[in-house]
């Protein structure tokens, strides 16, 4: 092996000690929210004693640990694969070919920024912690160095070769490729109070009231805030209204931040997203890996006329974050039309047809029906338990019945060619689309209900990590043999 500058090997930044540091800090303190049974332990100071010593033995520890994994950690790269030496106080080698590398992932968050670094995520698309690379703290030139270095020995022989002097431009911009996508603020504002806000921020509360009741004493106030509120009608009205006001200012700014720079380029080989405001994100996907795109829309965004577009792929990131993983977001709000339009154009072999059969009325009966079983179910178990809650059960049950019957009539299938699409959802519509060749099994299965009425539910399996299944439920029964043969014929030439 020459010895040289390119082939000497190199530590991370002594920076990630304390982030290695704080991590373990983050981790403690999430314990000791499990274990605080603070009630209990106020009048039992020999245990908080006890546990504030085992605490501190346990930054120490880890405060040593986050050195040695510093010291220990190197990683070469040669002419045709990476070496990793790694390890706290057991050391440990990896060699890595780079003809298996698939992504480069650059995430550049504001720590970094403050300290003018940056880290690089190599993915091999094997699962588990040996499918990828990560160096947390490394300098831009490091980076732009690596990223070079992997281009010319082949991992994306398409691209240029030559690099730029800033160091924030994004992978797209470094490498001569077709720029493709960029979100406009238009779109954002849109996408964002269409969505289906209500529901994430209803979890982003409830994840919050259960990392802050151990802490504070907020029941007091939540109770009393409910109270309030349902004083009159006239109050749990604007109550609904501050709410829904709330749900559409959270998501806006979520999405702000995380699109906000969104930008989509592509080759003949790869397509290369950058995205962030704050945290910077970039990075690519082979097209070969790309298995199949998810075309997501609300209610309220068919108004609209906005999509997102999701592709799934093969390999999966570990650790924090976005980036390469099974689901990555190609167009995060955009117009149907241009959608249509740019997919085949940067996946040519994706084919998209809008014309599209409809589910006939028999399976509409049958989704009727199967809605008002389990309405009626959930009614029991709510006057069962909760007899005081009895208009609860009213709402659940209608939108059991109204989601079923929004699920047939907007559920839809065609097969073309080698081409198979997939549509259903009730308040949010998802089309699917994949290839004969991109899947990897497929199942037929019939109920008794839809044995009587002529129906079939299919099944497809397509690559990812883990395996991702499809259903498509009540398709008439001649169809979905049809789909079976398709399927059994894709060895055919």
């Amino acid at each position: 092996m020459r010895v040289n500058e390119e082939v000497q090997a190199k530590r991370m930044h002594p920076l990630w000690i304390p982030l290695l540091f704080i991590r373990s800090v983050k981790e403690l303190v999430l314990f000791s929210v499990f274990l605080f049974a603070v009630k209990a332990l106020k009048s039992d100071s020999s245990f908080l004693n006890i546990w504030i010593i085992i605490s501190i033995l346990f930054l120490i520890y880890k405060s040593i640990s986050a050195f040695f994994s510093w010291k220990h950690f190197k990683y070469i790269f040669t002419e045709n694969k990476i070496l990793i030496f790694e390890g706290r106080l057991k050391k440990k080698q990896r060699f890595i070919s780079l003809d298996r590398i698939q992504g480069i992932k650059r995430s550049t968050t504001l720590i970094h920024r403050v300290f003018n670094l940056t880290s690089l995520q190599l993915n091999t698309g094997s699962t588990g912690k040996e499918g990828f690379v990560k160096l947390e703290m490394i300098t831009f030139d490091e980076a732009e160095r690596i990223e070079k270095l992997l281009r010319e020995s082949g991992y994306n022989k398409s691209d240029s070769l030559e690099g730029t002097n800033s160091r924030e431009k994004s992978m797209a911009a470094r490498i001569s490729n077709k720029y493709v996508y960029s979100v406009k603020t238009q779109e954002i504002i849109i996408g964002s109070l269409t969505s289906n806000s209500v529901i994430i921020f209803i979890a982003v509360l409830h994840t919050l009231y259960f990392n802050l009741k151990d802490f504070l004493l907020i029941e007091k106030y939540i109770g009393n805030t409910l109270s309030f509120f349902q004083r009159s009608w006239l109050t749990i009205l604007f109550g609904i209204f501050i709410f829904l006001i709330l749900s559409m200012a959270y998501t806006l700014f979520n999405n702000y931040i995380k699109y906000r720079n969104f930008r989509v380029s592509s080759n003949q080989h790869r397509i290369f997203i950058e995205k962030g405001l704050i945290e910077t994100n970039l990075f690519s996907i082979p097209k070969e890996k790309v298995q199949a795109i998810d075309i997501n829309t609300s209610l309220l965004q068919k108004f609209f006329l906005i999509v997102q577009v999701k592709i799934i792929s093969v390999g999966k990131e570990e650790g924090e974050g976005e980036g390469i993983g099974v689901f990555n977001i190609l167009f995060p709000f955009i117009k149907k039309d241009r959608a249509l339009h740019l997919v085949p154009s940067i996946l040519p072999e994706f084919k998209i047809n809008q014309q599209m059969c409809n589910l006939p009325r028999s399976a509409i009966i049958v989704k009727t029906i199967r809605g008002i079983c389990f309405g009626l179910f959930i009614v029991l178990i709510v006057l069962k338990f909760f007899p005081e809650f009895w208009y609860i059960s009213v709402i659940l049950f209608l939108l059991s019945v109204i989601s079923q019957v929004l699920n047939g009539l907007h559920s839809a299938y065609n097969l073309n060619g080698v081409y198979m699409q997939l549509q259903k959802g009730a308040f949010t519509t998802k089309l699917f689309v994949t290839t004969r060749s991109k899947i990897e099994e497929f199942k037929v299965t019939e109920s008794f209900l839809q044995r009587k009425f002529g129906l079939a539910s299919i099944y497809v399996y397509t690559r990812a990590d883990p395996i991702l299944k499809t259903k498509m439920s009540d398709i008439p029964k001649e169809m979905a043999i049809r789909y079976y043969q398709w399927y059994a014929n894709k060895n055919e030439v």
